[in-house]
């Protein structure tokens, strides 16, 4: 019904105990879209007479969040979990995801620059 596209900034600190083969860390993040334009399709028009397309201003929304996150590696591979909560910048609205949690697995290679010359 809608292409929204914005422009905007993410800010994140993450902060924790980090040792040679595991970690755990708290995470608080903010972001927020500056300006947003919406393009609307053509049904959306012929049932809404008065939307227009175009950038908006102020701002249309921002998100704080927190968590925590936890890794460890082994050999070459790195498998790492984390917990988000979300919360609307007006903290009284309820984002549509207002919690989410990750699962990662990173796979390490080893490149070898030998015998290269200038």
């Amino acid at each position: 019904m809608v292409k929204l596209q914005n422009f905007g900034c993410d800010t994140k600190g993450i902060f924790g105990y980090y040792k040679s083969n595991w970690f755990v860390a708290a995470e608080v993040s903010f972001d927020k879209a500056i300006v947003t334009h919406f393009k609307h399709t053509d049904d959306y028009k012929s049932d809404f007479l008065e939307v227009i397309h175009g950038w908006y201003q102020p701002a249309t929304g921002g998100n704080f969040s927190y968590g925590l996150q936890t890794g460890y590696s082994f050999r070459n591979s790195d498998i790492t979990f984390k917990a988000v909560k979300v919360l609307t910048q007006d903290f009284e609205t309820e984002p549509i995801l207002p919690v989410y949690f990750q699962l990662g697995y990173n796979k390490n290679f080893k490149l070898l620059l030998s015998n290269l010359t200038a």
